[in-house]
């Protein structure tokens, strides 16, 4: 009886192991066609001027390529960090159920509200020699002499 209740658990280890591989062929074949930067570096899918539209990929994969760095980890990853960025997609993945399964209450304890004590007060001046407190920040122009 126990011979075959390990050989279940060996079966599903392998079935978690075989989605996860064949989600990261998914990703990595999705990456490749449809994920591109912006102007400003930031990297996302993007459908471009294709004429099909992009498969829609499971929410399972998206929140795994948050939780690894998003899109960028992915698009730029080179030989080298490959292996590392393969497991960790890995580890995410296979964590996804048990990580989705915590409820929410227990990740935000109430309490009371912390009050922001002081914060009409003046604050030091850090340029100021010694420690007194200053109304403005900004230097005065007897302070900021142009050398020429």
């Amino acid at each position: 009886m126990t011979r075959t209740v390990d050989a279940v658990k060996d079966i599903g280890a392998r079935n978690d192991d075989a989605e996860a591989r064949a989600a990261w062929d998914v990703l990595m074949s999705f990456v490749s066609r449809y994920v591109q930067s912006d102007v400003f570096g930031n990297y996302a899918p993007d459908q471009g001027f294709r004429a099909t539209p992009m498969p829609i990929l499971s929410e399972r994969i998206l929140d795994t390529v948050r939780r690894c760095g998003s899109w960028r980890q992915f698009k730029c990853m080179t030989p080298s960090n490959f292996p590392f960025q393969q497991k960790r997609f890995f580890e995410e993945f296979k964590a996804w159920h048990a990580v989705n399964a915590v409820p929410a209450e227990r990740l935000a304890l109430p309490g009371k509200p912390i009050k922001a004590e002081g914060s009409a007060k003046a604050k030091p001046c850090a340029t100021d020699p010694k420690p007194s407190v200053c109304e403005n920040a900004r230097p005065s122009a007897s302070v900021l002499k142009w050398n020429y």
